[in-house]
């Protein structure tokens, strides 16, 4: 039997791959229960813009909260310049907020996209 992961032949008798360690498919089940590598490498694709898409929101609460905190100081600075530059800061980091979350939203899109045409496929 041939692991659907890295291609490593085993013996009929095991349920995980000994070179990586992937559960082993057993082609003598019903076609229903089958896992294709197609399918396989369709799943990673959709789980890697998954994982993607959640550093993308770790980054932007990260600098929503930054950008938060440097409003707060900005409020208790008296220097005036001081309240400047923290200002222009915050608005950098919306700015770059902004980016974020737009570029999260062409990746989803993007993943979704494929999903929908190989459906159709």
């Amino acid at each position: 039997m041939f692991c659907n992961q890295c291609g490593e032949e085993n013996r009929n008798d095991r349920k995980f791959c000994s070179n990586c360690g992937s559960p082993l498919i057993d082609y003598t089940k019903p076609k229903e229960n089958l896992v294709f590598p197609e399918d396989i490498k369709k799943e990673q694709q959709l789980q890697k813009a998954n994982k993607t898409a959640k550093i993308f929101d770790i980054i932007s609460v990260s600098l929503f909260l930054t950008s938060i905190l440097l409003t707060a100081i900005s409020l208790f600075v008296e220097n005036q310049n001081a309240k400047l530059v923290l200002t222009i800061i915050s608005l950098v980091l919306y700015v770059i907020i902004l980016a974020n979350i737009i570029a999260k939203i062409v990746i989803l899109k993007k993943s979704n996209k494929k999903e929908v045409e190989e459906k159709k496929n």
